[in-house]
C-alpha cells in the first residue's frame, strides 16, 4: 500500500498525498475506496496527514495543507493555511476555511502544519516552521468543528493536546517580552489561559501527535526538575500525575483504555532501558521492568491497544498483557507501529505494510 501521512477508522487507512490528494483505502483488500483531490492543489501538505473525528456522530477528518492564492494587477500573490473538513463516507467536502493571517510563519522545506485534534466542537490546527530564532515559529488557530469558523489564533502558541475544551501546548519563547518558553493549557473556546508550568516543554515534535486519555508528555527545559512536572499531566488541569524514574527521555503510549505505559531504551550498548505502566485513572504504577531476579529485560516500546502492549527485545518482537507486564505473545513475526482492531501497521518512508491479526 502507498506510504503517506495517514489515518485508520473503521478498517479504512486515509492517506494524504501530494500528487492525488485525499485517498481511501480498504484495509482487507488493499484496494482504492475513493479519492477527492485537494481544491485548488496544494503548495505544501505541511508534512502531516488527516485527523479524524466524530461531529454529531458522523466521522469527519479534518485536513489542513497550504495553497496559494493569485493576486491580481497590483496585488501580489500570497500563500494561506488551508483548512477542510470532510465526509469519510466518499470524500466529500464539508467545509474549507482559509486562514489567511500576516503572522502564520512562512512556508519552509522543513516546517510541519498540522491537525494536532478535533472532537465535536474545537479542531485544533497548529504550525511549527522550525524557525531557530524563536518568536514568529508557531502558529496556532482553533475552529469551530461544525462550521469551519475561526474562535481565535495565536502566534506565540504551539498546540499539541486537545481534551473537552482544554488546549495545551507550548508557550513560544518571545525574547522582545522576556517570555520564555512554558507549557500552558488555553480554553479552546476564546484562548485564555487556564493553567501554566514555567520552565518546561511538551516532549516530542509536533508531527508527534497525541498521547490521548487526557494526558501530555512534558519536561523541564532547564536546571533540574525539582517542583516542575517531567512526566505527565492532565490537560485540563495541568497537574502532574505520573512522573516515571530515571529522569530522561521517554516514550509514552496509550491503549486506549486503561493504561498507560512509557518507556526508555538504552541508547548506549549493554543499556536494556526501562518500561512502566499506570493505571490512566488511578495512575498507580501496574508493573515495572526490567525485573533482574526475574531475569526479564525491558521491551524496546513500539505500539500500546486494548490491553496490549507491543515492541521487541534481544529475542525479537513481543506482546505484554497490558495490566501485568507478563509475556502474552512471544512468536510475533512482525513489531507493528500502529495497531488497530484486526491490523498491525508498520511504517516505512516509502510505503506501509499492512498485517491481519491472527489471533
Amino acid at each position: 500500500m502507498p506510504s503517506g501521512m495517514f489515518q485508520t477508522w473503521d478498517g479504512v487507512v486515509y492517506l494524504l498525498t501530494t500528487g492525488n490528494g485525499f485517498l481511501a483505502y480498504d484495509l482487507t483488500k488493499g484496494s482504492l475506496l475513493w479519492k477527492v483531490p485537494l481544491i485548488n492543489g496544494p503548495a505544501r501538505l505541511g508534512n502531516t496527514g488527516p485527523m479524524i473525528a466524530e461531529v454529531d456522530g458522523k466521522p469527519t477528518a479534518f485536513l489542513t495543507y497550504r495553497v496559494v492564492i493569485e493576486g491580481s494587477g497590483t496585488i501580489s500573490d500570497r500563500t494561506v493555511m488551508r483548512v477542510a473538513s470532510f465526509s469519510l463516507a466518499d470524500g466529500a467536502v464539508g467545509w474549507q476555511t482559509d486562514v489567511d493571517d500576516e503572522r502564520i510563519p512562512s512556508d519552509s522545506g522543513l516546517g510541519v502544519d498540522k491537525v494536532v485534534a478535533a472532537n465535536s466542537d474545537h479542531v485544533v490546527v497548529s504550525t511549527d516552521s522550525h524557525d531557530t530564532g524563536g518568536l514568529g515559529s508557531d502558529f496556532t488557530t482553533v475552529l469551530d468543528a461544525r462550521t469551519g469558523k475561526i474562535r481565535w489564533s495565536n502566534p506565540a502558541f504551539q498546540a499539541r493536546a486537545l481534551d473537552g475544551d482544554t488546549v495545551a501546548g507550548m508557550r513560544s519563547t518571545d525574547y522582545r517580552a522576556k517570555a520564555e518558553r512554558a507549557t500552558i493549557g488555553l480554553a479552546a473556546s476564546d484562548g485564555a489561559q487556564r493553567w501554566i508550568h514555567e520552565n518546561t516543554r511538551p516532549s516530542g515534535v509536533l508531527g508527534s501527535g497525541q498521547l490521548g486519555g487526557g494526558l501530555m508528555q512534558v519536561y523541564p527545559v532547564r536546571g533540574n526538575s525539582e517542583g516542575r512536572p517531567a512526566g505527565l499531566i492532565e490537560i485540563k488541569t495541568g497537574r502532574e500525575v505520573i512522573r516515571f524514574e530515571p529522569a530522561g527521555t521517554a516514550t509514552c503510549r496509550y491503549d486506549g483504555e486503561a493504561v498507560v505505559v512509557c518507556a526508555q531504551h538504552g541508547g548506549r550498548s549493554g543499556e536494556t532501558g526501562s518500561m512502566a505502566a499506570y493505571d490512566a485513572t488511578s495512575y498507580k504504577l501496574l508493573w515495572q521492568l526490567p525485573d533482574k531476579a526475574a531475569g526479564r529485560e525491558a521491551p524496546k516500546l513500539s505500539a500500546a491497544r486494548r490491553g496490549a502492549i507491543y515492541g521487541s527485545t534481544s529475542n525479537g518482537p513481543i506482546i505484554l498483557d497490558a495490566r501485568t507486564g507478563q509475556d502474552k505473545v512471544t512468536d510475533l513475526s512482525f513489531t507493528p507501529d500502529v495497531v488497530i482492531p484486526g491490523f498491525g501497521i508498520v511504517k516505512s518512508l516509502k510505503a506501509i505494510k499492512v498485517h491481519a491479526a491472527t489471533g
